[in-house]
């Protein structure tokens, strides 16, 4: 089945194809992961936890990412199991990214989609839901990890800005008291 998905994140594309192939961050803004490793191959495994319709899941599988059409295009592969419902899904996700202005992307996902098994009966609207809801959080964890970092680079510049007027206005006023 094609899942279907188009995101619009204010980050710069050339950021956006970077941090797509950076799995770790990735991961990091993706509900449900877990365990994430690297393997000698260039390849990663982790555990994935989501509910699909009425089952809890808990994947078990493997992913590579192709960054070589970056930033115009990133790819990336994956499979896993689910030991409870004893299902198997393997997925080929390829995301075209396109500079809208400056600052901002747009991300257009088209994944292909092979689920088998108990999970793979419930259809194509339970897993498009599941795919939509997983991109919303990605781009909200994703903004609200840049707001963030964005944030404590505020704080830091507050921080030095505080400390640099009152250390120059203490020069000042001991120069207007010192002048005769």
């Amino acid at each position: 089945m094609k899942v279907v998905e188009r995101f619009e994140i204010a980050v710069p594309r050339d950021r956006m194809a970077s941090a797509m192939t950076d799995v770790p961050l990735v991961a990091s803004c993706v509900p449900g992961v877990e365990g994430l490793r690297q393997g000698e191959d260039g390849s990663w495994s982790a555990t994935m936890v989501a509910q699909l319709g009425p089952m809890k899941t808990r994947f078990a599988g493997s992913l590579q990412v192709d960054g070589s059409r970056s930033p115009d295009v990133v790819v990336a592969r994956g499979g896993g199991r689910d030991e409870r419902t004893n299902s198997r899904v393997r997925a080929v996700m390829i995301s075209e990214l396109t500079e809208l202005s400056p600052g901002r992307t747009g991300v257009d996902v088209v994944a292909d989609v092979n689920l088998r098994g108990k999970l793979g009966q419930f259809g194509s609207g339970i897993v498009q839901a599941a795919a939509s809801e997983l991109t919303k959080d990605f781009v909200r964890r994703s903004e609200g990890t840049r707001t963030r970092r964005a944030s404590a680079l505020a704080l830091v510049l507050r921080t030095f800005r505080t400390w640099a007027r009152s250390r120059f206005a203490r020069r000042d006023e001991r120069q207007v008291r010192n002048t005769p």
